[in-house]
């Protein structure tokens, strides 16, 4: 038994009901700030760097660029799903990669309501110095964690991650 319990357990023993600041509320202690602050650290990092390197990309057209990276030639909506973005967001964003000749679509012959992204050949070509410019920062974010740590960390956000999506 713990003394948190154990005390709390003695007063409404006797009777009383005394907040001694054990359930005290820190945002700055939950998941989700946690996350969402290294998130946006490491988003400010990402896109300092990119400038620095002279690549007109924000970190959200990085993240659409890595999955066109892994799979080159998908469907709109499918990228929207994927990155866990609105449809107008990610219009927005391949418009923009489009105007900088990173990216061109197609209409889906399938679906003439869709649209099929593919990566143009500027977009291949900086793919191997934004990735070594992303595992920079990665490990700069990882220094002095251990690999076990690093994995215990990511098992336990994709499993944050699968919880609050079983609830939806």
């Amino acid at each position: 038994m713990s003394i948190e319990k154990s005390v709390k357990d003695i007063l409404k023993d006797k009777g009383g009901d005394f907040d001694l600041g054990f359930d005290t509320f820190k945002i700055e202690d939950t998941f989700g700030f946690i996350i969402n602050r290294s998130a946006i650290v490491i988003r400010r990092r990402l896109a300092k760097m990119l400038k620095e390197a002279g690549y007109d990309i924000t970190p959200e057209e990085f993240s659409l660029l890595s999955r066109l990276w892994e799979e080159d030639g998908i469907q709109q909506t499918i990228l929207t799903e994927k990155t866990l973005k609105d449809k107008t967001r990610v219009t927005r964003l391949l418009n923009s990669l489009i105007k900088k000749f990173y990216v061109s679509k197609k209409t889906d012959e399938a679906d003439r309501r869709n649209y099929i992204i593919y990566l143009t050949e500027e977009g291949y070509a900086i793919k191997a110095d934004i990735v070594k410019i992303f595992k920079k920062i990665m490990e700069n974010a990882s220094e002095d964690i251990d690999q076990g740590e690093i994995n215990v960390t990511k098992k336990v956000l994709r499993k944050i991650s699968q919880n609050l999506n079983d609830i939806d």
